[in-house]
């Protein structure tokens, strides 16, 4: 037994046109955070906002390439750069871990930690590297990297509220929590 739905040719245009109205909205949420992160970070000369935007970017470019928006639009010519979504979604992973070190200022806090921060970053690099060599293992990889990181991220922010008793860490397992 399949779900089987057939729409009138009204209704496909329709569901089409509200779902390009969703994206829409949610890629110019996230470009007006990259803005807003690029020039704080342009003008604050800190390394955090330009962490943020760069992992907003390539997020963009991770999302757009998965709904077939960067195809459309920014490389229309160049249908081969959409096979590379693996490696933008690695790119993105990549900065996610910067920003939430400087965020959470693990070098300092909690360094015993940091070295696990960095291990991730060389699994996202190893997985950007092997894209291009064996597909299969990086995405392979990278789902089971990423499924770890998400759970250590929980775990460290447990931890570092644990320990120090920083706010700004229960926030961030607040707000991980969600985003889960």
């Amino acid at each position: 037994h399949l779900p089987l739905k057939i729409l009138s040719l009204d209704n496909i245009i329709l569901n089409e046109k509200n779902n390009n109205l969703f994206l829409g909205f949610y890629f110019g949420i996230l470009l007006l955070f990259l803005i807003y992160n690029m020039i704080l970070s342009f003008f604050l000369k800190e390394k955090l906002y330009l962490y943020y935007a760069l992992y907003l970017f390539f997020l963009l470019i991770t999302n757009g390439t998965t709904k077939g928006v960067t195809f459309s639009v920014l490389w229309p010519d160049y249908p081969l750069l959409n096979q590379f979504s693996y490696l933008y979604a690695a790119i993105t992973l990549i900065f996610m871990v910067l920003f939430i070190m400087d965020l959470l200022d693990t070098k300092v806090k909690l360094p015993k930690y940091s070295k696990i921060f960095h291990l991730f970053i060389l699994i996202f690099s190893i997985v950007c590297f092997l894209v291009f060599y064996n597909r299969v293992l990086s995405v392979l990889l990278l789902q089971f990297s990423t499924t770890i990181f998400t759970l250590f991220l929980l775990w460290f922010g447990l931890k570092s509220y644990l320990i120090r008793r920083d706010k700004l860490s229960l926030f961030f397992v607040c707000v991980w929590t969600v985003y889960i």
